[in-house]
C-alpha cells in the first residue's frame, strides 16, 4: 500500500462530482488566502514614512520642473496677513479677483500701460487656480509666508558684490537679485 487509506480499487473508482467542488473549495481558498496576505503586506509597506530625496553631499534634492502655474503668490500679500489658509468659501471669490486683474487682454485707459502688456494671456502661465493646500503663499516657514531677511554674513557679501549684480552680463543672460529678502 503506498498510502493509508490508498488502494488500487479507490484509484481505479471515477471520482464522484463532490470530490472536484471539495477540491476547488480547498484550491480557492488557499488563493484567498494567498491574496489577504499579498494585500496586507503591501498595505503595511505603503504607511511607510516619505522621506525627501537627498542630493549627494545631503543637501534636500530640489531638481525637477518649476512652474509658476499657480496664482497662490511666493509671499504672503499685506491683505492676507496672518492667514496662513484660505476657507473654501474664499478660494473662488480670491481666484476670480487675481484673475481678472492680471488679466493682459483687456484694455487699460492708459495707452502707454496698455502698450507695455503687449503679450497677451497666450504668453503667460501663472494659472488660474491656489494651490490645492488652499495656502496664501508659498513660503510655509517662515509662519509669516515672508521670505526671511538676509543674515548680517548675507548683507555683507551682497555689499561686497556690488550694485551690477542684477545687471545683465552682456551676453543676455541676467544674474539674480539680491533685493528678496532685505528689509
Amino acid at each position: 500500500m503506498l498510502c493509508p487509506g490508498f488502494s488500487a480499487e479507490r484509484a481505479s473508482k471515477k471520482r464522484r462530482p463532490s470530490d472536484h467542488m471539495k477540491l476547488r473549495c480547498v484550491v480557492v481558498s488557499v488563493l484567498a488566502g494567498v491574496l489577504v496576505v499579498t494585500a496586507t503586506g503591501q498595505g503595511l509597506a505603503a504607511k511607510k514614512a516619505w522621506t525627501a530625496p537627498r542630493t549627494a553631499d545631503g543637501q534636500p534634492d530640489l531638481q525637477g520642473v518649476w512652474t509658476n502655474a499657480t496664482i497662490t503668490p511666493l509671499e504672503r500679500p499685506a491683505d492676507l496677513a496672518g492667514k496662513e489658509f484660505f476657507a473654501p468659501s474664499e478660494v473662488a471669490a480670491y481666484e476670480k479677483k487675481v484673475v481678472e486683474n492680471a488679466n493682459v487682454d483687456r484694455r487699460r485707459s492708459d495707452v502707454t500701460a496698455d502698450v507695455g502688456l503687449a503679450y497677451n494671456e497666450a504668453w503667460w502661465d501663472r494659472g488660474t487656480h491656489v494651490v490645492k493646500t488652499l495656502r496664501t503663499s508659498l513660503i510655509v516657514d517662515p509662519a509669516d509666508g515672508k521670505i526671511p531677511a538676509l543674515t548680517p554674513d548675507s548683507e555683507r557679501r551682497a555689499a561686497a558684490v556690488g550694485d551690477d549684480w542684477g545687471a545683465d552680463d552682456g551676453v543676455g543672460a541676467v544674474r539674480p537679485t539680491l533685493g528678496a529678502g532685505r528689509r
